[in-house]
């Protein structure tokens, strides 16, 4: 049985661009499901949302396949088998030189947004394309389109999800998936002070001597309101990402518009 009431699930939605979603998504009738390792962080968000509409919660480490499974189909439960949109936000940054960070900093920011977003791709496929008109949304970064020091990792692992999401973009079109890409510049969540190791150069005062500070996360969180809603594929939050995207995205565009043409001539496998 389905229900006619729209629903989103979003990882990393304790904090940051995931509250800031589940909230802008609540207010409008969907129900929402946050899903976050930080179990204190979702009792806190849950209560900040209130109502009927973000019910359900998960604490779920996106690096694990069976907890995707476990937090999906319990969301699949509540929501009576519907999953409108998907939103693969949880991640984390470390800043600071390449040659000082540790491997341990490597494979956390790897684990989390790469593996994270393809296993949230993976197994959150099979239960969108139930779902007529649903919506995979992937969250990047302007470090995804321009490589970022102090952020190198991080910056490798937000390319990886931009070039992930053009691809998945053209292979959902067999099941009727959309796959949608934010490119936020540096937004003000927990993630600024978070990304700054212990006795390491500070990523926030970085960005206030750089920009003056990050954007409003409300403004993320409006961007996905329109990729959940329009057509695009690239969706740039803040000055930069916008200017690099008017430059590079022609250029994407025709290789993609090739990829289109020869899927639906059949052209690229079955």
């Amino acid at each position: 049985m389905t229900t006619d009431r729209k629903a989103i699930f979003i990882t990393g939605a304790a904090s940051g661009i995931g509250l800031a979603t589940a909230r802008r998504f609540a207010a409008e009738g969907w129900l929402v499901g946050l899903s976050d390792i930080d179990a204190p962080g979702l009792k806190t968000a849950l209560a900040a949302i209130g109502g009927d509409n973000a019910g359900f919660t998960m604490v779920h480490d996106v690096r694990r396949s069976d907890e995707w499974e476990q937090a999906l189909d319990a969301f699949m439960e509540a929501s009576h088998g519907r999953l409108d949109v998907l939103v693969n936000n949880a991640g984390i940054a470390r800043y600071g030189w390449f040659a000082e960070q540790s491997l341990r900093d490597f494979d956390d920011q790897i684990d989390i947004n790469l593996r994270g977003v393809i296993l949230g791709a993976y197994l959150g496929h099979e239960r969108l394309k139930n779902t007529p008109g649903s919506r995979l949304i992937n969250i990047a970064s302007l470090a995804s389109l321009s490589g970022s020091p102090r952020l190198a990792v991080y910056s490798a692992t937000k390319f990886a999800v931009r070039g992930l999401s053009e691809a998945l973009d053209i292979e959902f079109m067999r099941t009727g998936v959309r796959v949608s890409c934010l490119e936020p510049t540096v937004i003000e969540t927990p993630l600024i002070d978070k990304a700054t190791a212990p006795g390491g150069p500070s990523f926030r005062e970085a960005i206030t001597q750089g920009m003056g500070g990050g954007l409003p996360v409300e403004q993320a969180a409006e961007a996905v309101w329109r990729a959940a809603h329009d057509e695009a594929l690239h969706y740039p939050v803040g000055d930069g990402p916008t200017a690099l995207l008017q430059e590079i995205n022609p250029r994407i565009e025709a290789t993609r518009e090739r990829w289109r043409e020869m899927f639906k001539a059949g052209t690229a496998g079955a």
